[in-house]
């Protein structure tokens, strides 16, 4: 079985990664295949930058910005389940 994971982030750039990390470690540990999508509705903090410069080299690790568009849990929810592959 696939997994998709949605992270919807606001100004998380003090946590993502350690997030992103503690997933990656839990599906690689039971040998799922899985992708990681993070919709961003447009942080502030540096979030984008710091998720830009980690997914470098995570190939499984997807990051989209919802970019001058009203802050919505909901919509950033749609959003990473009409980009998710599995």
């Amino acid at each position: 079985m696939n997994y998709s994971i949605i992270l919807p982030t606001l100004n998380e750039k003090n946590h993502i990664t350690n997030l992103i990390d503690e997933i990656s470690d839990i599906f690689f540990l039971s040998k799922k295949k899985y992708e990681i999508i993070i919709v961003d509705d447009n942080s502030d903090d540096g979030t984008i930058d710091v998720i830009n410069n980690y997914i470098k080299t995570k190939d499984n690790v997807k990051l989209f910005v919802r970019s001058n568009q009203k802050k919505n849990l909901a919509k950033s929810i749609n959003l990473g389940i009409q980009k998710s592959i599995f």
